[in-house]
């Protein structure tokens, strides 16, 4: 049993079996293949609330963000980034708490509340400012708070976010950072751009649609069938309409339905 269960005896961050876990969930719910996903998901889960409940997993917990953000679950990304921000606080290592800050502001995105999502974002850069720990997350953070300046109506701030972040991930050579980042602002571009920025929309929307389909990422290309369905609507074609329908990603119905009816 000790040998199939490690996390008995001992658990921490950076141990094997807490970090397999971790990214066996991402990889399994990228590639669409959420039923697998959420089992390894549910077993960080029991970590956190039982075995690992006094050590530091919270890098891990904050990890369970993405799972829920491709699923649009709105409800468990508030709770999942809520025990991730309660256990890196309560360690207090620095890149943790800047990376479940921005995980509470990736759930508050999701959850439509830009102007909590905006505090969360602000508290993360001012910890990479203060301390220089966690700005590996930065363009993880400027992808989405642009799309949280977008919300509150902020055209100049949220646009040059979206363009710094993405301008980042490709000087930094990630490309699937590029492609999330992309539809980020692809979104910004659709929402808070207008028509004037229908040729840059474009061309963002085909280079993370690319990505995507090199990678197979399966789960992320509806996101960005969304915004090129919001681009077709922007072109004022008859494209949207088939696109919905290529998708099957539940949790993004109603900001489809805000598309179709903008």
């Amino acid at each position: 049993m000790a040998a199939t269960r490690p996390w008995r005896s001992r658990c921490w961050a950076g141990d094997p079996y807490v970090e397999c876990l971790s990214l066996r969930a991402i990889v399994y719910n990228w590639l669409g293949r959420f039923r697998e996903g959420l089992l390894f998901v549910e077993k960080l889960s029991e970590l956190l609330r039982g075995p690992a409940a006094d050590s530091d997993i919270s890098s891990p917990a904050a990890d369970r963000i993405w799972t829920c953000w491709v699923l649009g679950d709105v409800e468990r990304a508030r709770q999942f980034s809520s025990e991730a921000l309660r256990v890196a606080e309560r360690f207090g290592a620095d890149h943790s708490i800047v990376y479940a800050l921005a995980a509470c502001g990736v759930a508050s995105c999701l959850a439509l509340r830009w102007e909590e999502a905006d505090g969360f974002f602000e508290r993360a850069r001012q910890r990479i400012a203060t301390t220089g720990a966690g700005g590996e997350w930065g363009s993880v953070i400027d992808g989405h708070w642009a799309v949280a300046r977008a919300g509150m109506g902020d055209r100049e701030r949220s646009l040059a976010l979206a363009r710094s972040a993405v301008e980042h991930a490709r000087a930094n050579g990630v490309p699937l950072v590029t492609a999330i980042d992309g539809i980020h602002r692809a979104r910004v571009l659709r929402v808070i751009g207008g028509p004037q920025y229908q040729h840059e929309l474009e061309a963002q929307v085909a280079e993370a649609f690319e990505l995507f389909l090199r990678a197979d990422m399966k789960s992320w290309i509806p996101l960005i069938l969304l915004e090129r369905a919001g681009l077709a609507r922007l072109r004022g074609d008859a494209e949207a309409r088939r696109l919905f329908a290529e998708m099957g990603v539940t949790g993004w119905d109603d900001y489809a339905r805000s598309i179709e009816a903008s």
